[in-house]
């Protein structure tokens, strides 16, 4: 789980700029306080601003934990496209091909990459066993924004 404090944000952004579309991206989050009680729920939906980085989650206030719950970045570009994650100082970059996604699911297997079929192509460490889950809080995008991904761990169907 990646878990974030008031001095920390998640941001992504592209090695280069895309060829014809910047990437999109859907996640969810909920934040506790100290004593953990949940204070406030919600999502993150927008697309890349080429190489440079958008905040997928912004920090939380002071004295509150912010819980990535999952997000999905999907390559609907027509090239490859190399992605840098940023979470409160640490990095990941991996290179998504075209209809490859890059996500995360609290209950699943880490930071993955999959294919446009669902498969896994690549693991980034952490987390336990891959469980496909939808939390309570899922906004899933519609057609050709996200080929049908869900960033909870499977396929939405939509």
């Amino acid at each position: 789980m990646f878990t974030l404090t008031h001095t920390d944000q998640m941001t992504v952004n592209l090695g280069v700029a895309p060829i014809s579309n910047q990437l999109v991206y859907t996640g969810a989050f909920y934040d506790t306080t100290n004593n953990d009680g949940l204070v406030n729920e919600g999502n993150s939906l927008g697309i890349t601003t080429g190489t440079t980085p958008i905040i997928i989650f912004a920090s939380p206030p002071l004295n509150t934990f912010r819980h990535i719950r999952g997000f999905c970045i999907n390559n609907i570009d027509t090239a490859a496209s190399t992605v840098t994650l940023t979470i409160g100082g640490n990095t990941f970059t991996t290179t998504l091909s075209v209809g490859d996604f890059l996500q995360f699911n609290e209950k699943g297997n880490g930071l993955i990459v999959l294919d446009t079929n669902g498969n896994i192509k690549k693991t980034g460490g952490g987390g336990g066993g891959y469980t496909p889950t939808r939390p309570a809080v899922y906004i899933p995008l519609t057609g050709a924004q996200h080929n049908g991904v869900d960033p909870y761990g499977g396929l939405s169907g939509v």
